[in-house]
C-alpha cells in the first residue's frame, strides 16, 4: 500500500468521530427517556436537550473538519484516491447516518415526551432511509466526478451533503431553542408541527444531493483571492451573529444556502447568463 498523508487522514477521521460522537449522544438521549420515570420533567428535559444540541454542535464541528482535510492535502499536494475515498466513507456517517438518526429520534422522543403514539414509524423510517441513501450517491457520484485540483470546487453538481446535514440539525437546533424556557411566540407554540415539517423536508434534501443543480462552493468562490474591502465587513457580521443568536444564524445560513443556489441556477438559465461572480485567479494572494 502506497504512503499516506497523516494531517489530512487525522483530519478526515476527526470528521467520522464527531458523526459517530453526535449518534451515541442521541442514543443516550433517547436511553435517559426511557429510564425516566417523569419523561415531562423539567431537569430531564433540560438534559434531553443538551445532549441532542451537543450532538449537533459535533455536527456542524464535522464539517470543519471535512473542509479542512482536502484543503490540506492540496496544500501538501498529497491528494491520494485513498483519501477521497475515506473522505466519502466519512462524510456518509457524519452527513448521511447521523443526521438521519437524530432527526428520527428526536421525532419519536417528542411524541414520547407529548405522551402521543409513534407516528407511522415505518414511514418516519423510509423517509430518513430516502435521505441516507442519497447522500451516499451523492458521495459516490463526487468520488468518481470530482478532479483533485481547487479550481474544479467552485461549483458542486447537487446539494452537497454537509450543507443538507447542516440544514437538518440547524433545524433541530432551531427546534431545541424555541423549547426553551420562557421561550414565547406563534413559532414556539407550533413546535410539533415545525418538527413535523422537518421530517417532511428529508426527501427534497435528498433529491437535491442526487440532482444537478449548481451550488456555489462558498469557500473557493467568496473567500478565495483578492476581494473587495466589503467582503470582510460581511465576514465579520456573520460572525458576530453567529455569536449572539447563534441557533437562529446558522438556521438562516442553512436555509439560504439550500434555497439560493436552486433558485440563482434558475436565473441563470432563464436569463442566459451568469449571476455568479468571477471566480478569483488560481494565482491571487490574500487580501492585504
Amino acid at each position: 500500500m502506497k504512503p499516506i498523508a497523516i494531517l489530512p487522514a487525522l483530519c478526515t477521521l476527526g470528521n467520522a468521530f464527531c458523526g459517530f460522537l453526535a449518534i451515541s449522544y442521541g442514543a443516550d438521549a433517547i436511553s435517559l427517556l426511557w429510564r425516566s420515570d417523569t419523561p415531562g420533567d423539567p431537569a430531564t428535559l433540560a438534559e434531553f436537550h443538551q445532549l441532542f444540541a451537543s450532538g449537533c454542535w459535533l455536527i456542524l464541528l464535522a464539517n470543519v473538519f471535512d473542509a479542512l482535510d482536502g484543503r490540506l492535502a492540496r496544500m501538501t499536494k498529497a491528494t491520494s484516491d485513498f483519501g477521497a475515498m475515506l473522505d466519502s466513507l466519512c462524510d456518509m456517517l457524519s452527513f448521511g447516518v447521523a443526521p438521519a438518526l437524530m432527526l428520527k429520534f428526536l421525532f419519536e422522543a417528542e411524541r414520547l415526551i407529548a405522551g402521543h403514539d409513534p407516528f407511522k414509524p415505518k414511514l418516519v423510517l423510509l423517509t430518513c432511509f430516502l435521505y441516507v441513501s442519497c447522500a451516499a450517491m451523492r458521495l459516490a457520484r463526487f468520488t468518481a466526478e470530482t478532479e483533485d485540483n481547487a479550481d474544479s470546487h467552485d461549483f458542486f453538481k447537487g446539494l452537497p451533503s454537509p450543507a443538507a446535514a447542516g440544514f437538518v440539525v440547524a433545524g433541530i437546533m432551531l427546534f431545541l431553542q424555541l423549547g426553551e424556557p420562557g421561550a414565547t411566540g406563534w413559532l414556539s407554540a407550533q413546535r410539533g408541527t415545525f418538527l413535523s415539517v422537518l421530517v417532511a423536508m428529508l426527501p427534497l434534501l435528498a433529491l437535491l444531493m442526487v440532482s444537478r443543480v449548481r451550488y456555489v462552493h462558498v469557500v473557493n468562490r467568496f473567500m478565495r483571492g483578492r476581494h473587495p474591502h466589503a467582503y470582510l465587513g460581511q465576514i465579520v457580521l456573520v460572525i458576530l451573529l453567529l455569536a449572539l443568536v447563534p441557533e437562529y444564524a446558522i438556521a438562516t445560513l442553512c436555509v439560504g444556502y439550500v434555497v439560493i443556489c436552486p433558485v440563482v441556477a434558475l436565473l441563470e438559465k432563464l436569463l442566459k447568463r451568469p449571476l455568479w461572480p468571477a471566480p478569483p485567479k488560481a494565482g491571487d494572494g490574500a487580501a492585504s
